[in-house]
């Protein structure tokens, strides 16, 4: 898949959540809570963006089994820095079933007709997100792309930072991974690097 064509950046958060069924098998699925992208244009220096979903929709907290609850809430705390369900100032969060067809507008709006892919980091959970939709993508870590976190502290991102304002639930001074903001450090890394495959495109 060719680096030149990426036409925009996409990162994913959410929920790892574990469902039964009535046989009592069980399977895991993963809700996506926030879509963050950045337009990718040799051209423009463009701003990131992030959606929020409202998971009413797929998850009733008051029927999670207390281990369920305490699951989500370490992810909520401790990963993901979003509340499970969406805060009453979180007006703008959108319906779940609406997933699919936000991330086909944020595709609609970024190809050209030189750039046709979507680029994320090492996300299992994007690249099925894409595949879903066929859309064509790639993974900018089999191209050396560090880390959020390691971008981050070589300073190897040169654009301001900024979330979503609605991560609220991390404690102390952890490295709030918001997808808005990590869009915008591994476009950075785009842009820095993108020329270095264009022989091998």
């Amino acid at each position: 898949m060719m680096l030149s064509r990426v036409c925009c950046i996409i990162d994913v958060d959410g929920f790892d959540i574990k469902k039964s069924d009535k046989f009592g098998h069980y399977t895991n699925e993963f809700l996506v809570r926030e879509l963050g992208y950045v337009r990718v244009d040799p051209n423009y220096d463009l701003m990131p963006k992030s959606y929020r979903f409202d998971l009413r929709q797929k998850i009733s907290l008051g029927r999670c089994s207390p281990k369920g609850r305490q699951t989500l809430n370490y992810q909520s705390r401790n990963i993901v820095g979003l509340t499970v369900l969406p805060k009453p100032e979180e007006c703008d969060a959108i319906e779940y079933d609406r997933l699919k067809e936000v991330l086909q507008d944020i595709y609609d709006f970024c190809r050209r007709t030189d750039a046709d892919v979507i680029a994320y980091k090492g996300g299992d959970k994007e690249r099925k997100l894409c595949e879903s939709l066929n859309i064509p993508c790639l993974d900018l870590q089999g191209f050396g792309c560090p880390s959020y976190k390691e971008l981050v502290e070589a300073r190897k991102v040169y654009s301001h930072l900024q979330d979503c304002n609605h991560h609220t639930e991390f404690r102390g001074t952890s490295l709030v991974h918001c997808p808005k903001a990590e869009v915008t450090a591994y476009r950075d890394w785009y842009m820095m690097n993108y020329k270095r495959f264009s022989s091998f495109d």
